[in-house]
């Protein structure tokens, strides 16, 4: 590997440890238990609907599915990070807001241990919070109206260390063993809308700890069938974890009676209550079912279901209810020449160019059914020479998602989001001896 790729490297990763737990986004539905779940994988993924299960790409690092770790090049070096920037619009039945976050999204390592084993080392966003809510209530029991408002932060991360093995060239099994780490911070504060002599702000905040292990486990089939024809079936299967939490607490009564008078800021008053618990969280089992074809290295098309059952889990109690998450989930990468031709044809021949979809029922329900999702993506590779002047495939991946969430029926929120990732693929050989004649 060449020392500017070792800089870069050392430099991402740098960045990338103060940056991921910095990723976040204001959403309102991330307000209830442990927010959006990040599971559409990296900047290839993303621009195929999120699609990963019967994924095998020889150049790029397929977290999702630990099984695809066995079909990266033997001798070959992979270092992945990404930067994701998403703009939402959120409407309700009486007002609407923006928001716009940037961030860095991921960083991920893959090598082959030998012909037949590989592994991957990586950390991942799991699932994130962001939201701040106000809303103006008249309380007929004091004939006066009160402000509710709601304020969230955080999310929780994986820390991840995968392998695989492969059976006879068609049959590749894996597992990742992950840490669960991160906080949730929540914050609810209630006060009188007009400020009054008697006024008081209530404000309760909970900070949620969580640290444990989550294991994933993958399989994929892919025996030869034809000619320029490649058929994968694969599967995954997410082990039901119990996640420690630490649960934080506290009650604060602020007398708001000095800001009015003097413009200081409000003073503790009599109330002031503490909790400190640790508590399990059960973390479902999630399976998902897929397959992807492809034609002579040039056009690949994947399809795949997702299902975990949520129901009854809860960490922390709403009007809103858990339930079964399902996501349907489909790709399509084109790259106009194949593998045997790319040496001999234009830049433009190179590129990968990828759709794809999805339509996901969130593990969130209210009374009216699950809060539902949809979203299309599209996307492009960039094939990069490395110092040599020669494309092995280093890449650049470009990609954009649009998406809606939600409704604003029955006093729900809607969303309307865009999401576009930028992902760099440095590749690179290990223990290559160049000769010379």
């Amino acid at each position: 590997m060449s020392r500017l790729n070792k800089l870069i490297i050392l430099l991402l990763m740098v960045l990338s440890q103060q940056a991921i737990s910095q990723n976040y986004y204001n959403s309102p539905y991330t307000r209830f238990e442990i927010g959006d779940l990040i599971n559409t994988g990296f900047a290839y993924n993303k621009a195929m609907g999120g699609s990963s299960i019967a994924l095998r790409p020889q150049n790029q690092i397929n977290y999702l599915n630990p099984a695809s770790y066995t079909s990266q090049d033997t001798n070959s070096f992979l270092f992945q990070t990404g930067l994701t920037g998403r703009y939402a619009k959120v409407s309700s039945e009486y007002d609407d807001g923006k928001s716009l976050n940037f961030n860095i999204d991921y960083v991920a390592i893959g090598f082959p241990v030998t012909k037949w084993w590989s592994a991957s080392i990586g950390v991942t966003p799991f699932s994130r919070i962001q939201y701040n809510l106000s809303e103006d209530v008249f309380d007929p029991s004091i004939g006066e109206s009160m402000t509710y408002e709601y304020k969230g932060f955080g999310g929780l991360n994986e820390f991840y260390l995968g392998t695989a093995f492969e059976i006879k060239n068609m049959l590749s099994v894996g597992a990742n063993a992950g840490y669960i780490f991160g906080t949730l911070d929540r914050k609810q504060s209630s006060y009188l809308t007009e400020y009054t002599a008697y006024s008081a702000l209530i404000s309760h905040s909970t900070n949620y700890i969580a640290g444990d292990f989550y294991f994933k486990l993958g399989a994929q089939f892919y025996p030869v069938i034809k000619e320029k024809h490649k058929f994968v079936l694969g599967v995954t299967y997410d082990v039901e974890s119990n996640i420690d939490v630490k649960e934080k607490a506290s009650t604060m009564r602020y007398n708001t009676t000095a800001s009015i008078s003097t413009g200081q800021t409000p003073y503790t008053d009599s109330l002031n209550y503490r909790l400190d618990t640790l508590q399990p969280f059960v973390l479902p089992a999630k399976i998902g079912l897929g397959f992807s074809y492809t034609y002579n290295d040039i056009l690949t098309v994947t399809g795949e279901y997702i299902k975990q059952d949520w129901t009854g889990t809860e960490i922390v109690s709403s009007a809103f209810r858990t339930n079964i998450y399902e996501s349907y989930r489909f790709g399509i990468e084109y790259t106009p020449a194949s593998v045997a031709e790319r040496n001999r044809v234009g830049y433009l021949k190179r590129m990968n160019y990828r759709i794809g979809g999805d339509f996901t029922n969130n593990y969130i329900a209210h009374s009216s059914g699950n809060i539902s999702s949809k979203g299309l993506s599209v996307g492009v590779g960039f094939p990069v020479k490395n110092y040599r002047k020669m494309f092995t495939g280093t890449t650049f991946n470009i990609g954009y998602n649009y998406g809606q969430r939600g409704k604003t029926e029955d006093r729900l929120i809607k969303e309307n989001y865009h999401i576009i990732t930028f992902g760099l693929t440095l590749h690179d050989f290990w223990f290559l001896k160049p000769k010379y004649d």
